[in-house]
């Protein structure tokens, strides 16, 4: 099992890092409630067959649209994708 947070300042950020031993420079798989919602944060076109995977344990590294790279997984879990469709952003 993973361990997850929703982004509210340093705190949680440092937290989550300590906990899972996690470098300063490695950064965080992004989780979304939809498929479609990765294209708030991309312009770059995600191939059907990829879609057709999530929900589900695949993590897709996109272009985003403040010129660098970030991961995103929509998970399959019923629990958490309630909780993502009420909060802005939870990283893993």
């Amino acid at each position: 099992q993973g361990l997850s947070t929703c982004i509210l300042g340093w705190f949680n950020d440092k937290k989550i890092r300590e906990i899972k031993g996690r470098e300063e420079e490695k950064p965080f798989i992004q989780l979304i409630s939809s498929p479609e919602e990765i294209y708030k944060y991309t312009k770059d076109v995600i191939p059907e067959n990829l879609f057709k995977k999530w929900p589900g344990a695949l993590t897709i590294i996109v272009n985003d649209i403040r010129g660098g790279t970030t991961a995103f997984r929509c998970p399959s879990d019923l629990w958490l994708l309630k909780i993502l469709k009420n909060v802005n952003l939870i990283v893993s």
